[in-house]
Formats: structure tokens, C-alpha cells, sequence
């Protein structure tokens, strides 16, 4: 296809490279168009393989979450224990039973409340970490949650105070 010829699709003859019809055997040859000049076009970005490679999943304080809702889990069983024996001892001995039913719900949900909204606003980790810290430090006054339910919960509250994603 040099110097302006071309040749015939059917039966090979040299011709004129402007020419529509062969002079040999005259068949129709469309009219030569030069190739598009080409650009450069950069390479798509790759597609993940597999349906999940594209979702980023948002990080989370997975491991303060589940100690903390393991220790308000515990706290509130200690509360409600305490509480059985302290309404046993307002019938024979002291008036303590009410407060350590209070305070044993409140120090337990709210365990369990910090471990909550820190799952869902992972973003606000200190806010929650605090009040997960707080209020497992408190429960020691009704036995800390057989006291593991304490310790898992001061765990669980620093590990969300200092997570960062």
C-alpha cells in the first residue's frame, strides 16, 4: 500500500489507491480511508475479581465492642444478683435491696449502651470509650460483674479510646 496503490481483495491486481472498481476483474474495492491517527488512551482502571474487592467495609473497634458487651452483659447479671440478695436482706436485715437493683441496671446498660453507639459511630470512639471506661470502673461497688465483667469492661474502654482507624 505504498505510493498511493492498493491492491484488489479478489484477485490481486495492482491498482490506483482513488480507484472504486478493480480493472482486472471489476469488483467493487471500497475507497481506501487512511488508519485513524492514533491517541493515547490510558488502560482502564482494573475490576475487581470478586464482588467484595471493591467495597471498603468501615472500620470498627471490633475487639472493644465485643469485650465491652461481654462485661455490661456480665455487670447486669452481677447486678441482678446482687440486687435477689439485697431485697433478701431488706426483708431481714437493711434497706439496701432498691439501690443495688438501680445501680446494677445502670451500670450494666450503660455498658452495654456505649458498646452499642461505639458499633454504630465508631467515629465518636472516644466519647464511648469513656463511658464504657466510667461505668465499668463503678460497677465495682455491686462486684464489678464477678469482677471479670469489670476488668473486660476497663479493656474494652481503652481499646476504644485509643483505636484509631
Amino acid at each position: 500500500m505504498t505510493n498511493g496503490t492498493k491492491f484488489c481483495p479478489y484477485c490481486g491486481e495492482r491498482m490506483d489507491i482513488s480507484a472504486r472498481y478493480c480493472p482486472k476483474c471489476g469488483t467493487h474495492v471500497q475507497a481506501y480511508a487512511p488508519p485513524p491517527a492514533q491517541q493515547y488512551q490510558p488502560a482502564p482502571p482494573p475490576q475487581p475479581q470478586y464482588a467484595w474487592e471493591g467495597y471498603r467495609r468501615e472500620s470498627r473497634p471490633d475487639a472493644a465492642i465485643v469485650l465491652s458487651i461481654v462485661a455490661g452483659v456480665l455487670i447486669l447479671i452481677n447486678g441482678l444478683l446482687v440486687a435477689i440478695g439485697g431485697a433478701f436482706l431488706l426483708v431481714f436485715f437493711i434497706p439496701i435491696g432498691i439501690p443495688l437493683v438501680i445501680l446494677g441496671l445502670v451500670f450494666g446498660l450503660a455498658v452495654l449502651l456505649g458498646a452499642i453507639k461505639l458499633s454504630q459511630s465508631p467515629g465518636d470512639h472516644i466519647t464511648w470509650g469513656a463511658i464504657i471506661l466510667v461505668f465499668s470502673l463503678l460497677s465495682i461497688v455491686i462486684g464489678g460483674g464477678f469482677v471479670v465483667g469489670m476488668i473486660l469492661g476497663l479493656i474494652g474502654g481503652i481499646l476504644a479510646l485509643v483505636w484509631n482507624d
